[in-house]
């Protein structure tokens, strides 16, 4: 049995997947000659949107990617619109966002690692340096960290733990921690 196609723009997308959803606009059938097409420009290092059309399906639309639309798409972040247009008219119709996730096949070496667990990683490494230097510093990313003493380091050390396990947390379908977690119900 094939799998139902959702009704809902996609969060993500693997690079060389197939991805299919459909749409139904009440007030702009593909059937009263509205065409549907969608957008998606990378949130960094920007270069030529993405461009998606549909194709009319009954009065709705059909949007159906096979893994040679998909295979070359550069992995990260996308903001998105789409829109209809008809004899000149055009109106948006959705605005969101879509995480391009690598082919891991065909990508070669890719990291994995999240920003915070990179420099975690980076930071419990260091322990074993500081021994023998008075001032550890790098750059990772963007983020120049300079530590003058073990208990700084071990600070650092304690904070981006906690971003990588809430990551973790949050990855795994749980809440973040600290977060205060209610439920309402109806006075009696």
């Amino acid at each position: 049995m094939a799998a139902a196609i959702p009704a809902v723009e996609p969060i993500s997308i693997t690079a060389g997947d197939s991805a299919s959803w459909t749409r139904a606009l009440a007030d702009y059938s593909a059937s009263d000659g509205w065409t549907l097409t969608y957008a998606f420009i990378k949130v960094k290092f920007p270069a030529s949107p993405l461009l998606i059309t549909a194709t009319a399906s009954g009065s709705g639309f059909l949007i159906s990617l096979t893994p040679a639309d998909t295979q070359f798409w550069p992995a990260g972040e996308y903001n998105g619109q789409g829109y209809v247009t008809k004899a000149g008219d055009r109106r948006t119709i959705w605005v969101g966002s879509l995480d391009v996730l690598p082919d891991y096949v065909t990508a070669g070496a890719v990291e994995t690692r999240s920003v915070a667990r990179r420099i975690l990683d980076f930071i419990e490494s260091s322990f074993e340096k500081i021994v023998q230097k008075q001032v550890v510093e790098a750059t990772i990313e963007g983020v120049q960290l300079r530590f003058r003493t073990l208990k700084e380091l071990q600070e650092a050390r304690d904070y981006w733990l906690d971003k990588v396990n809430t990551e973790e947390a949050v990855a795994a379908g749980g809440a973040p921690r600290r977060c205060i977690l209610t439920r309402f119900t109806t006075p009696v």
